[in-house]
């Protein structure tokens, strides 16, 4: 495969998408590493709206290329009682892959744990749960400043969230 100077190289690995750049120093993005898993919580089928005990959460882990963390990607926000906007830079698509009669997962409440790991609940706000597979893709493209330097993280990865 040819490559030229400034572009990117993707490459999908166990479940994870690692955009790294080519040449970093011709002003390309640094990769970072999301992993994601989605649990259910207390959520079921034939429940909707919002609150802790109707909705689901996806845990987001973030590493630099290094394998350290990526931390310091947004603030706690929301309670989990009302559809909310992620924190800059994150993103969320959940409309793609549904189990028949499932709705997209809305942003109800976002945590940054520390040591790069974050949590995104999610609750069925347009339709109820249905029991199935909910597959969903977790994005971050984030300016953070490192020493003297603004680097530029960027990662998209795949997840699912089964309900039962």
């Amino acid at each position: 495969m040819k490559t030229r100077v400034g572009t990117q190289c993707s490459a999908l690995i166990s479940g994870i998408l690692l955009l790294a750049p080519l040449a970093a120093v011709a002003g390309g993005p640094v990769g970072a590493t999301l992993q994601t898993k989605g649990n259910a919580s207390e959520a079921a089928a034939g429940e909707s709206g919002f609150g802790l005990t109707e909705s689901a959460l996806i845990s987001v882990v973030v590493t630099r290329q290094n394998s350290r963390p990526a931390t310091n990607f947004g603030s706690d926000v929301g309670d989990g009682s009302a559809a909310i906007a992620l924190p800059s830079g994150w993103s969320l698509t959940s409309d793609f892959n549904l189990p028949a009669g499932g709705c997209a997962m809305v942003p109800t409440q976002f945590d940054n744990v520390g040591n790069g790991i974050y949590n995104i609940r999610v609750a069925a706000a347009l339709c109820p749960w249905v029991a199935g597979e909910y597959h969903y893709a977790v994005g971050l493209d984030n300016k953070v400043k490192i020493g003297h330097d603004k680097i530029n993280f960027k990662g998209i990865t795949l997840g699912s969230l089964a309900m039962p």
